[in-house]
């Protein structure tokens, strides 16, 4: 009965041992099978996560860069934009004989838009009015529309730019039979240019104080310049 006790608990323990071995020996398997399962998930998590943020990244920088670009209606440029001017004309008619008044126009203006090839280079078209002078006892108008390839130099928020292309005008002159000046209407091609300086209160918004010059047909004078200078707004895409 001794000899049974002792072996019973002699087997007890051994089965403990290997119990114990066992359960030492499956633990890092268990460990592995519980971590293996988990950091697959979470790798892969990480890399979906990984996918949909590049993607974003790269959509939300492409609005950005056509943000900063802006468009344009006009082929081959970006950055477009649109703008009036107001200001006061010049225009280089004769007044005539006789006492009679040689005035300028009151108010001229001009109604533009453009876009640019690049950070200097770009295109404009507008309509340009020189408005009504009171000239030889009648009115002398001119009025035309405009292209002109625009050169501009940024220096941080201000810029400088220049211009220069084709108008083709209308002009029409009245006046007293006694101012000997020739009257009716005229048409035709003239070249332009004009320079001036600009402020950007951002990217989408700014002043331009410009000087241009026209060279519009007069019935029974020919070329004759006008001149305008003028201050304006500019809205950008």
């Amino acid at each position: 009965m001794t000899r049974f006790t002792s072996a019973n608990g002699s087997c007890c323990r051994s089965l403990i041992t290997l119990a114990a071995l066992a359960a030492a020996g499956a633990a890092p398997a268990l460990q592995a099978q519980t971590t293996t399962p988990a950091g697959g998930p979470a790798t892969s998590s990480s890399s979906a996560t990984g996918t949909p943020s590049a993607a974003a990244g790269g959509s939300s920088a492409s609005p950005s860069a056509a943000s900063n670009d802006g468009y344009s209606w006009i082929p081959g440029t970006r950055r477009g934009y649109v703008g009036i001017n107001l200001g006061r004309s010049d225009y280089g008619t004769p007044c005539g004989a006789g006492n009679f008044g040689c005035d300028n126009a009151r108010v001229a203006g001009k109604v533009y838009s453009g876009g640019m090839f690049n950070e200097y280079l770009g295109m404009e078209f507008g309509y340009v009015n020189m408005g009504r002078a009171d000239r030889g006892g009648g009115r002398t108008d001119a009025h035309g529309l405009n292209a002109s390839v625009v050169g501009r130099v940024p220096f941080g928020a201000f810029n400088a730019f220049a211009k220069g292309g084709l108008t083709y005008g209308r002009t029409r002159v009245s006046a007293t039979t006694a101012s000997g000046l020739p009257t009716g209407s005229g048409s035709g091609w003239g070249a332009s240019y004009g320079a001036g300086v600009g402020y950007d209160f951002n990217r989408r918004s700014g002043l331009v104080l410009e000087w241009e010059r026209h060279d519009f047909r007069f019935r029974g004078l020919g070329k004759r310049d006008a001149e305008m200078t003028t201050i304006g707004y500019v809205h950008r895409f």
